[in-house]
């Protein structure tokens, strides 16, 4: 079941996380991570938990990307305490 996210919700802490990885990674190396790139850093099990939180961010407005095209993902929005 795929869950909907609304552009108003709170970005969580991970996604937060991931949001500054994201914003790290594009001013260290001047392009911008692969998924497998977020999911090896978070070191998660599989490459889908960092397509979700990257998903979660898009649909909130904090990130996008070219769909097709590899390593397009550009910050729209600041990273936000909350």
């Amino acid at each position: 079941m795929n869950e909907t996210i609304r552009i108003d919700t709170p970005v969580t802490p991970r996604q937060r996380d991931v949001l500054a990885f994201v914003e790290w990674f594009i001013g260290e190396h001047e392009y911008s991570p692969s998924v497998r790139d977020v999911a090896e850093h978070f070191e998660f099990q599989s490459t889908r938990s960092a397509a979700d939180l990257l998903d979660a961010l898009k649909a909130k407005g904090c990130i996008a990307s070219t769909p097709g095209v590899a390593r397009s993902i550009r910050v729209l929005r600041e990273n936000q305490a909350a």
